[in-house]
């Protein structure tokens, strides 16, 4: 359900819902309505089991949220019609001060994308203070390609599941500074302005965010069968367990130091403040955002490459970036439109007809997309990220996946997942794009 303004006929436009609210004319009322249209940045039938809402916000990172009892099922009682918008990027992000110490570890001493040669000028301090701050957000070398470092799928997921809670459990590349040598990252670091503290911060979102499911399917196989894992969120830093010195997954030989600090958030405007909020503090936290956050290095987190792969438009439509969501639009059924809304049986075929122009327009047009992609949004200091169309009739036409003057006009995916259990997910191994999807009903 939502909530909507009736009776505004006469009343003066106003820019935001808040404004309106404040501003209602004598004959306006707000009403709660039943929702005839939504956006999903996945099916929507992806959100059960280990992906279901929580329902109750109380629950977020307590046990009762990890109990199946409390979770709420995507159910389509509705006959609602899940049709497929096109495929958007998404990404892993983490504080300023990790993305420093991996640079430093990845990157050989000396070089431009050191951190030691970029911020030589505040190589004194000891911690991320605002000058370090400043330092790194004004330096090309902190959002280019070139210098972005890397993070194998396999360290991320085990950061999200709680099998790495600790920055002394990650590697360090170049393992020797100023002649000691050093076997982790977070001794590597250690009285650096990017140093961190020992416990390995995760900046979650909510079960029944669609980002949510995109990475835990990507890097953690939910919903995937067998070999489903999820992240773990009190009990890593549960005070009772801490307490009776079990830090974590029943492993008591683990400190305070060892316990990851997990947090959960609502929104992407949530996971950026928890993400400046643990850069300001020195600390290394890792999240996920989609590629359309922070082009404009407003908040104090950075994407990272995968595997080797920076989350480029260009490597999306090569095929080798592969992290993305099926961004769907689910409406109502032929005849099930809400007549409190306006859509009764006389104009039905009215919203049916403008919904599936919509549709269209999205799936079956790449140039739209790639208009969208032209956005400042997704213009980051690594190269462009964005959209691109999942659709056969996208495949119809010249210059698809062209690059020219720097830009591709129509972006076209060239990989699909298969479905499961007539799902459209991330599961198993992607394959060529034979046709595409053209719509996701069933």
């Amino acid at each position: 359900d939502m909530d909507v303004l009736t009776g505004t006929d006469g009343c003066v436009a106003q820019s935001t819902w808040a404004d309106a609210l404040a501003n209602q004319c004598a004959t306006a009322t707000e009403v709660t309505r039943p929702s005839d249209v939504g956006i999903s940045d996945v099916d929507p039938r992806i959100f059960v089991g280990p992906l279901a809402d929580l329902g109750v916000a109380g629950n977020i990172g307590t046990a009762a949220g990890e109990d199946p009892a409390n979770l709420r099922n995507f159910d389509n009682n509705n006959d609602l019609q899940v049709s497929n918008l096109g495929s958007l990027m998404f990404g892993i992000v983490v504080t300023e001060p990790f993305y420093a110490a991996m640079q430093a570890s990845q990157f050989e001493f000396g070089t431009n994308c050191h951190p030691d040669t970029y911020l030589a000028g505040v190589a004194t301090e000891t911690s991320w203070s605002a000058a370090v701050n400043a330092a790194f957000d004004a330096a090309p070398e902190s959002t280019s390609a070139e210098c972005m470092p890397s993070l194998a799928r396999a360290e991320v997921a085990a950061m999200l599941s709680g099998d790495i809670a600790s920055t002394t459990q990650i590697a360090s590349g170049n393992y020797t500074y100023a002649g000691t040598t050093y076997s982790d990252l977070y001794n590597y670091a250690y009285g650096r302005p990017w140093s961190g503290e020992r416990e390995m911060n995760l900046c979650l979102r909510n079960q029944g965010s669609g980002t949510h499911a995109v990475t835990l399917q990507y890097f953690l196989r939910a919903n995937c069968g067998a070999v489903d894992t999820q992240p773990v969120r009190h009990r890593q830093c549960d005070g009772d367990a801490a307490a009776l010195g079990d830090y974590g997954r029943g492993d008591s030989s683990r400190t305070a130091y060892d316990c990851a600090d997990v947090v959960g958030n609502e929104g992407s405007s949530d996971m950026t403040k928890c993400l400046t909020q643990k850069s300001a503090t020195n600390r290394w936290a890792i999240g996920y955002q989609s590629l359309e956050n922070n082009a404009n290095l407003v908040a104090d987190f950075r994407f990272v490459k995968i595997d080797g792969v920076a989350p480029t438009l260009e490597n999306f439509l090569l095929g080798d970036y592969k992290e993305f969501g099926n961004v769907t639009m689910q409406t109502r059924g032929v005849d099930t439109w809400t007549a409190a809304n306006g859509i009764d049986g006389t104009n039905s075929a009215v919203a049916d007809a403008l919904f599936a122009d919509i549709v269209s327009n999205f799936a079956n047009d790449a140039s739209a997309l790639g208009t969208l992609n032209t956005d400042a949004i997704f213009q980051h200091g690594f190269g462009e990220a964005g959209w691109a169309s999942q659709s056969a009739a996208a495949f119809i036409g010249a210059d698809v996946n062209k690059l020219v003057a720097g830009h591709v006009a129509k972006p076209v995916n060239p990989l699909v997942y298969k479905k499961l259990n007539g799902v459209q997910g991330l599961c198993g191994t992607p394959e060529t794009n034979f046709g595409g999807v053209d719509s996701l009903k069933q």
